[in-house]
């Protein structure tokens, strides 16, 4: 992902803006996808009217970059599940599979008493 610092300048204000819709944003990190919202943020057009074509075309760039980070944190909520789904099943059938060797080296045990 490309780096930017932060420059109050037009120019990288229009080039993060339109760096917002490329698709190497799909790669980032969520560090990385944080600090680009972050920069985005600090070039918001304070001095423009909320319907000028700036703003909008700001909050489009915002509003994709946000989903594509959205899109990251919900896919690692799914991992998270599945592996606590995992965990639990494997914990299952360790506790099963200890019952039951208890049970029969129990039983063995009883069978060699009475013998």
């Amino acid at each position: 992902m490309k780096k930017f610092t932060y420059e109050a300048t037009r120019d990288q204000q229009k080039e993060v803006m339109q760096y917002a819709h490329d698709p190497e944003l799909l790669s980032a990190s969520k560090k990385e996808l944080r600090e680009f919202l972050s920069l985005l943020s600090k070039h918001f057009p304070k001095h423009n009217s909320e319907e000028s074509p700036i703003v909008l075309q700001w909050r489009g760039a915002y509003s994709h970059a946000k989903g594509i980070l959205d899109d990251k944190r919900q896919r690692n909520n799914w991992r998270i599940a599945i592996a606590t789904l995992v965990v639990a099943i494997v914990a299952a059938t360790t506790g099963v599979l200890q019952y039951y060797s208890s049970q029969n080296s129990e039983s063995s045990v009883s069978s060699n008493a009475t013998e």
